[in-house]
């Protein structure tokens, strides 16, 4: 081969060499610039990942929120009716000398009634009183009556010995 072979062979080559050099270099670019694109869609996906991540994470929180305030409405709730029922209690709808006046009426009437059970008692008393002292006075003439009895006793007694003695001498 001569060297104007040769130089047609280098120069063949050499633009095959230099098309293959130049389709190479483009592929490289473009999967350089798809590694690129990819790359951004990935950082991308990842900041949707991790957003996603913190919504969930948020609505979690927002959940046990949600029922630490049910808890709260329904404290509250009950609250508002205690303090409906307090309210209405009369307490609040009277005022303290309905309550002293209330308080007087009660102590009247219990002091009546206390004076009244005295009264009952006080009669009874004197009714057992009466009773006992005719009980006693009944035991004390019985009690005379038999010291009558026995100084009788006694005095027939002697009156019948001083007799049988005295008609006794004579029989």
């Amino acid at each position: 081969m001569t060297d104007n072979e040769r130089q047609g062979v280098i120069t063949e080559r050499d633009e095959d060499v230099d098309e293959a050099v130049a389709a190479f270099h483009d592929l490289r670019q473009t999967v350089e610039r798809f590694g690129a694109h990819i790359s951004a869609e990935m950082t991308i996906v990842r900041k949707g990942v991790e957003l996603a991540f913190e919504q969930f994470e948020k609505s979690q929180e927002t959940a046990g929120d949600r029922e630490d305030l049910f808890r709260i409405a329904q404290f509250l709730v009950g609250m508002n009716q205690r303090i409906d029922l307090i309210g209405k209690s009369p307490l609040l709808k009277n005022g303290p000398e309905y309550f002293v006046r209330a308080f007087e009426r009660g102590g009247e009437g219990m002091m009546a009634t206390a004076v009244q059970q005295l009264e009952l008692d006080n009669r009874e008393l004197r009714r057992h009183l009466l009773e006992l002292r005719h009980l006693t006075q009944g035991a004390r003439d019985r009690r005379l009556q038999n010291i009558y009895l026995w100084f009788a006793s006694a005095i027939g007694l002697i009156v019948g010995i001083v007799a049988t003695l005295i008609a006794a001498p004579s029989l």
